[in-house]
């Protein structure tokens, strides 16, 4: 059973983005433990003083620990000495003791991951000997869950558990046959998601778009006047990728030479407009040429230069 402690209205209205904290403790020992939230990034910190009976505490530890194991060899202790013999049993008792049973878990760096998501993953803990739990066990199984990207577990005497967490970002919303998926910058397909969350993101589609989405957003960030006017990524033939507009015309891009297709087609739209014209696409998949298909006609109108566009027949019949 777990509970988390309540917060007030001024801790709660901490700023979103920021990481949040969360303690988790058993019932018995919620009034006992109360837990304050962080408005700062989690980072555990030390005063001298607590690093100095840390030490003194970690040494009277270890030191009970080797005299129980030391003793515990009885074969190898003469029969003689009696008052081994007694230190034994008090050393064995003492480490019988000294459980340190988990009571209370801090997290932090979390916001897409629930905090009982990830004290479900690592599994019984409670009343689990800190001594005995495998923090490199219980990281990995943290970071098996689909937004976590690393994390890291400490142990916090007598009886704490601190997980920091540092998630994936999302950067773009994959649309398939069987849902919608966000993935990060890595290619890494995260988790699916509710149609119209996360609605802030750009939409791709088309077969390995999240794999290489990432190299497309970077050239993108040249071109901060093009950005807003795009509303879906499409790849196609998983070899090029097609824009498609706020206004549903297509801008067929080329396999390679992307970075040099966009800036044609800036300074078409700071000369012509053109992306604000009836047309259905723009091809720019050739170097030297522009091809464009108005959308009530399936004529199509090609350029083989941008000087050939400037004063082609935009007047009459011929204006798109």
């Amino acid at each position: 059973m777990m509970n988390r402690g309540k917060r007030s209205n001024s801790e709660a209205a901490a700023s979103g983005s920021l990481p949040s904290i969360g303690c988790y403790v058993k019932d018995e020992f919620a009034e006992e433990y109360h837990i304050a939230p962080s408005s700062e990034r989690y980072i555990p910190q030390t005063s001298k003083k607590t690093s100095f009976g840390r030490f003194w505490f970690g040494l009277t530890f270890f030191m009970i620990i080797g005299i129980g194991l030391f003793f515990g060899f009885r074969r190898h202790i003469p029969d003689d000495f009696a008052f081994i013999s007694v230190a034994q049993d008090y050393g064995q008792r003492l480490v019988s003791l000294v459980q340190f049973p988990i009571k209370e878990v801090h997290i932090a760096g979390h916001k897409f991951t629930k905090e009982k998501a990830i004290v479900e993953r690592l599994g019984d803990i409670w009343e689990q000997s800190l001594v005995s739990l495998n923090t490199f066990e219980a990281q990995r199984k943290i970071e098996s869950l689909p937004w976590i990207l690393r994390a890291d577990v400490q142990r916090v005497f007598p009886h704490g558990l601190n997980i920091y967490v540092e998630e994936r970002q999302p950067i773009g919303r994959f649309v398939t046959l069987s849902g919608t998926y966000v993935f990060d910058k890595l290619g890494v397909v995260i988790d699916k998601v509710k149609v119209g969350s996360h609605f802030e993101l750009p939409i791709y589609e088309g077969s390995e778009a999240p794999k290489v989405a990432n190299e497309l957003r970077e050239i993108l960030t040249k071109f901060d006047d093009l950005q807003p006017l795009i509303v879906r990524f499409r790849r196609v033939d998983q070899r090029r990728w097609t824009l498609i507009l706020h206004n549903e015309m297509k801008v067929l891009l080329p396999e390679n030479g992307i970075e040099g297709a966009l800036s044609r087609l800036r300074a078409l739209q700071a000369q012509h407009n053109i992306l604000n014209r009836e047309l259905a696409h723009i091809d720019l998949r050739i170097g030297d040429r522009i091809t464009l298909r108005p959308k009530k006609s399936k004529n199509i109108k090609i350029f083989s230069r941008d000087e050939d566009f400037s004063v082609g027949k935009m007047t009459g019949k011929d204006k798109l």
